[in-house]
């Protein structure tokens, strides 16, 4: 088995995890399972490899398996399948047909989709609106300003904001057809299919009877076979100060997102514009550096953490509340501009700050 190890920056051994935003690099102990000697916890079978070829991921198990290699390889197949199904990157993808065809037409898309869009309607619901998977006519937008040096007028940002909207896309869970009543509509999966990837992985390593492991993309994971005795330590990217830590949480089961504005922006006139858009006013969401999201599961973390980076800290209890089995951290920037940490209960008895981390108690 090919071990590959591009990224420099992969250097922590476990049980520490570094999570962060979806461009920010993860960290991890070099090594492959054909060159473990045996299998425990602080020395699991590890596989390393890129989705799409560019995000750095990573599996670890620790239990024993008969042909670890095939495993790793059914895993990563999976992966590289999701990318089929969801990259707008690919024009031969299945988000990319539906794009192309869905307004003009009912579209049937597959069961993969179909879960992954029922989710994305119900994320919209939670959040009222803050996460919208038919964000890409704005992301392009800013992305062209950025390009440009320019912030977009107030009447190009109306009509952009208005090609907006969940409530354009009808679909039909019984015959999984999906249609665009409004034509300007165009989906970006990306804030919700990675956790979906990260959790068909997990049912691949469950179904062959794995009992504890960690699947990492990009920086947004899940873990189970976690004990009070034995958790996983999560650690958490100082927004501020790369290549140092605000703090870790405990997790023994679950999965970690995380969304921010201190790795990608743009920036206009000598002030930054973050990546993540409300999609209600078409305007960046430039009022946090970073939100961390423990859930039951990757794909409900994934694109709950872009929804409270939208929606801000006053009502992130709110939002979260909507969804049972979350919890949320904030580090946010208070009115004397010092960076403060807002968390819910069930996170506040997980997470362990940094003492040297610069990060206040509101």
């Amino acid at each position: 088995m090919k071990c590959e190890n591009k990224n420099s920056r992969w250097r922590v051994a476990l049980p520490l995890v570094v999570i962060g935003g979806l461009a920010l690099g993860i960290a991890i102990r070099r090594g492959c399972a054909d060159v473990q000697p045996s299998i425990s916890l602080d020395r699991p079978l590890l596989h390393h490899f890129l989705m799409a070829e560019v995000i750095p991921a990573e599996i670890k198990i620790y239990h024993p398996v008969s042909d670890p290699q095939a495993l790793f390889k059914r895993c990563e197949q999976e992966v590289e399948r999701g990318v089929r199904i969801f990259s707008n990157y690919l024009e031969t993808s299945e988000v990319s047909r539906l794009n192309r065809q869905a307004a003009e037409r009912p579209v049937q898309v597959s069961p993969d989709m179909a879960r992954v869009l029922a989710a994305s309607i119900e994320a919209d619901r939670v959040t009222d609106g803050a996460f919208d998977i038919t964000v890409m006519p704005l992301i392009r937008l800013w992305k062209k300003a950025g390009e440009e040096g320019r912030v977009p007028d107030s009447q190009t940002l109306a009509a952009v904001v208005a090609k907006v909207g969940m409530a354009a896309v009808r679909f039909d869970p019984g015959t999984r057809e999906v249609h665009f009543s409004n034509p300007g509509i165009q989906t970006d999966l990306g804030g919700i299919s990675k956790g979906y990837i990260i959790d068909r992985v997990t049912v691949i390593l469950q179904d062959a009877g794995v009992t504890r492991a960690l699947i990492n993309i990009g920086g947004d994971l899940r873990v189970f076979g976690g004990t009070a005795a034995r958790p996983f330590r999560v650690a958490v990217q100082h927004p501020l100060r790369r290549d140092e830590l605000a703090g870790w949480v405990m997790l023994q089961e679950g999965a970690v997102a995380t969304s921010g504005d201190y790795e990608r922006f743009i920036e206009i006139d000598g002030r930054h514009y973050s990546h993540i858009i409300d999609p209600r006013t078409g305007m960046p969401a430039a009022w946090s550096p970073s939100v961390t999201v423990l859930a039951g599961d990757a794909m409900t973390a994934d694109w709950l953490a872009t929804g409270i980076s939208v929606v801000g800290a006053r009502a992130a209890a709110s939002v979260a509340g909507r969804s049972p089995g979350t919890e949320y951290l904030v580090i946010q920037r208070n009115e004397a501009g010092d960076l403060e940490a807002v968390y819910s209960p069930g996170m506040g008895s997980r997470l362990h700050l940094v003492e040297d981390s610069g990060i206040r108690l509101p």
